[in-house]
């Protein structure tokens, strides 16, 4: 059996619309399109001295070479082609963003790269940037926040945590109800007004009566606070500390 002749050949097959007219024996042809993601089957349609293979039916496809493959029982021929869609699609803007996470302490830098697709996942030809990616450096807010690099997508979130504690305010009162010193520190901000992480931890250290103690408690919402037992009205001299950030030194009397 002899291959058919491809009466008018492109090197472009536009989908959907095409219809390729093929020269050849009355045979029951069948036609595929074999794309580097999957086989397209295709309609084929017999005529007086030929036959046409249709792609009215698909939609859509990713772009790219691909083989049309023309099949008579056991005998297979291959035509070369580069599909391409002849209608526009839906287009989506992809923005990835690293680091996903950064701290005022260290960098409020990220590299940013933009690209996007259509609906049949195409790469879509930036008008702003000279290629299909763009990137650049971006430089953050110092708020901490979790931010959307494209608003109503979740997966492009990126995060400003807070930084380190800057300064320490701290005051104490007596608690008669208890016989304790009630310590609170807070509120507890980076250098940029923002509320230290919660969980953060607090050492309160003190002294009196020739022995020194040392009392450990974790940030709620900017604040902390531990019971100091007074122990006979016991009067201490104070401070609190959080890394290298250092309370002044107060003094817990009744």
């Amino acid at each position: 059996m002899k291959k058919p002749v491809w009466l008018n050949p492109a090197a472009v097959v536009a989908v959907p619309g095409a219809l390729l007219h093929f020269n050849g024996s009355a045979a029951d042809w069948q036609a595929c399109l074999y794309s580097f993601t999957q086989p397209i089957q295709l309609n084929v349609r017999s005529g007086a001295s030929g036959f046409t293979v249709s792609l009215a039916g698909v939609g859509g496809v990713l772009e790219g070479p691909a083989q049309l493959c023309l099949t008579a029982g056991e005998q297979s021929f291959y035509f070369p082609v580069e599909l391409r869609n002849s209608k526009s699609a839906a287009i989506t803007p992809r923005d990835y963003r690293s680091p996903k996470t950064v701290n005022p302490d260290s960098s409020l830098q990220q590299q940013r790269i933009t690209h996007a697709v259509d609906s049949y996942r195409n790469l879509i030809p930036s008008e702003k940037d000279a290629g299909f990616f763009g990137e650049q450096e971006v430089n953050l807010s110092p708020r901490s926040a979790t931010y959307r690099a494209i608003p109503n997508e979740s997966l492009t979130a990126y995060y400003v945590q807070p930084g380190s504690c800057t300064d320490i305010p701290i005051e104490a009162r007596y608690r008669r109800d208890v016989d304790s010193y009630q310590v609170t520190v807070g509120p507890l901000v980076d250098r940029y007004q923002n509320q230290v992480a919660d969980g953060t931890l607090v050492n309160f250290m003190y002294e009196g009566s020739g022995e020194t103690y040392r009392m450990e408690a974790t940030v709620l919402n900017g604040f902390s606070t531990v019971m100091i037992p007074a122990e006979h009205r016991s009067r201490y001299r104070l401070k609190a500390a959080i890394q290298n950030a250092v309370s002044k030194t107060i003094t817990l009397q009744p």
